[in-house]
């Protein structure tokens, strides 16, 4: 299965981004899923481009 940890366990989301700023909170999302990580890495060169 390839899901989305937060989806899996929604206590896991809120224990994670307790207290951070908006900005930060998007990141720990982008770095707790594989997919999203390797499309951000993709988006930054595309937008190099």
């Amino acid at each position: 299965c390839c899901d989305h940890p937060y989806l899996v366990d929604k206590t896991l989301h809120l224990l994670l981004t307790k207290g951070h700023p908006v900005t930060d909170i998007l990141d720990i999302g982008v770095s707790a899923s594989g997919k999203l990580l390797l499309l951000d890495k993709m988006l930054q060169e595309i937008w190099k481009k």
